[in-house]
């Protein structure tokens, strides 16, 4: 501790001499106004609160710190008769160097011109340190969309089984593991996962999270784009089909309709009639067979913002509808029985 006071002390002194080299040409500026104070020891953030205390109105001490600086412990020290600037300057000994890099710039240079010439930022950045000897910190992940109910078959969403599995195994990938090892933990009801794990550990975590997302959220869009292609060809196959008969009818009643206007029973008017209603349906069809070979192509005309399940039950709705169809057609072209011959 001694050794920590004297560096300090050799520190400030060595910040209060800068500009005793030579003898300047130009107006001597104003001396900046110092501040005394006697820091017994605690966190960067009581130190700055004794330096406040310390302060008045020719000598404010207006700081601009970094929040993770503020629970850091320092040891006391005694200021005697030091600016600002040297007071927060102090911080770059106090603090443990192995765990954080300080620097201290007066706000004015930071290209925030409207800041008092004496109003400083103490900027830190944390030294990298192996996982053994960085913190825990507890996190809650919400999983419910990714996981499968119980008793539901792994498809397009995976089981809390699948997931855990997959987290510990990353987890165990991760270089320099610390110890305490980190600690995951699922609770079924609410679908949270909660860990207690380093930094590096909890970023591990998210991209396990994110990545059984992305794969779920693909899978689900997969089975979700079969179902729409196989309603979307079950729906094609029967609008043509009803095209087909309509067309078989029309050209009956048309073919009649000419026979009996040549028989002169029938006025042209009927059979212009028939023959546009025929059009009509010839066109219907040839739209049918078009959108049935896009749907064979690839299109997919049904909305996707149905899930999956309700795609599949309208398409089983279709199927059994499509079946029903067929079988009435199949029972039209079958003879009477005894019928002619």
């Amino acid at each position: 501790m001694r050794m920590k006071v004297i560096a300090i002390a050799l520190f400030l002194a060595a910040a209060g001499s800068v500009a005793q080299a030579q003898p300047s040409p130009f107006p001597k500026a104003p001396e900046e106004p110092k501040i005394s104070v006697s820091f017994k020891g605690g966190t960067v953030q009581e130190y700055l609160a004794a330096l406040r205390a310390a302060g008045s109105k020719e000598a404010p001490v207006n700081a601009v710190v970094s929040k993770e600086l503020y629970s850091v412990q320092i040891p006391p020290v005694e200021l005697s008769d030091t600016t600002v600037y040297a007071a927060l300057s102090a911080l770059t000994v106090l603090v443990p160097r192995n765990e954080y890099e300080l620097s201290v710039k007066p706000l004015s240079q930071m290209g925030l011109p409207q800041y008092h010439p004496n109003a400083f930022a103490v900027e830190a950045q944390r030294r990298f340190s192996s996982p053994d000897q960085m913190p825990q910190s507890l996190r809650i992940y919400s999983v419910r969309d990714l996981l499968a109910a119980p008793g539901e078959a792994e498809g397009e969403r995976v089981s809390s089984a699948t997931l855990l599995t997959a987290l510990r195994t990353a987890l165990g990938e991760v270089p320099g593991a610390g110890d305490p090892p980190p600690e995951v933990k699922f609770h079924a009801e609410s679908g949270l996962l909660i860990v207690r794990a380093t930094e590096i550990e909890q970023d591990t975590v998210k991209q396990v999270v994110r990545e059984v997302g992305a794969s779920v959220k693909n899978d689900s869009s997969a089975r979700r784009a079969a179902a729409a292609r196989k309603l979307d060809l079950t729906r094609g196959e029967q609008r043509v089909l009803m095209s087909q008969r309509v067309m078989e009818s029309l050209r009956s009643r048309l073919e009649s309709a000419k026979k009996m206007h040549e028989a002169g029973t029938v006025p042209a008017g009927e059979v212009q009639s028939l023959q546009l209603e025929y059009n009509r349906a010839e066109a219907e069809l040839a739209m049918a067979q078009a959108e049935r070979q896009a749907v064979e192509e690839g299109l997919i005309l049904t909305n996707m913002g149905a899930d999956t399940a309700e795609l599949v039950e309208r398409l089983a709705r279709l199927e059994q509808a499509f079946a029903q169809m067929q079988s009435a057609n199949a029972q039209r072209n079958v003879p009477a029985r005894g019928g002619a011959r």
